[in-house]
């Protein structure tokens, strides 16, 4: 579930900013694609610290350490934070 979550949020991230690409003219795409840049792991881990109390993003070969039950209201709690955070970047 955890894993599902971190690709949710990145998907919403990666979706928000391909969202504000599409509204320009091709010109400005091309501007807007050298300022935009992917979400920063830096980034994704806060938002994982935060709302799944996690240290770490990295595969560590441990179902216990790899594999975490969280909640839906956790998990809707970070789409939102890297939404916000997507919205944030395409300004």
């Amino acid at each position: 579930m955890f894993l599902i979550a971190i690709q949710l949020i990145t998907l919403a991230t990666r979706a928000n900013l391909g969202a504000a690409k599409r509204c320009n003219s091709p010109k400005d795409d091309q501007a807007m694609t050298t300022k935009t840049k992917a979400p920063s792991e830096a980034l994704l881990l806060e938002i994982a610290a935060k709302h799944f109390h996690l240290e770490t993003l990295e595969t560590r070969n441990s179902d216990s350490l790899d594999f975490h039950d969280v909640s839906v209201w956790s998990i809707r709690a970070a789409l939102e934070a890297a939404f916000a955070a997507g919205q944030a970047t395409a300004r």
